[in-house]
């Protein structure tokens, strides 16, 4: 399950540096550009709210795909559907397959 919450923060962090990097304007600006310093915590908020489950306890999973969904459904209309893989993998059930010994 550990690799789930890996590949959950490296998907925030890509977005995080795409967004920050990357011209999302029409006129080619980039969102750091555009909005300064601010812009690191108008973006981070998701970097945070992924690497919660990673480095404390494995029960703030559930807490922070709700966080992850919230975030996503507000800016949804901007830049929130690039943090939808990283809300569903939050929120997608950890059972355990039968047969198997893990």
């Amino acid at each position: 399950m550990r690799w789930r919450l890996i590949v959950v923060f490296a998907w925030t962090l890509v977005v995080f540096v795409g967004l920050l990097v990357f011209p999302t304007y029409s006129d080619g600006s980039t969102v750091l550009a555009v909005n300064g310093a601010k812009a690191f915590v108008a973006v981070g908020i998701p970097i945070l709210t992924s690497s919660a489950p990673l480095f404390f306890s494995h029960k703030t999973r559930m807490p922070a795909g709700v966080a992850m969904l919230v975030f996503m459904l507000i800016g949804g209309l901007s830049v929130g559907l690039l943090y939808a893989p990283s809300a569903v993998m939050l929120l997608w059930p950890q059972g355990k397959a039968i047969g198997r010994n893990e």
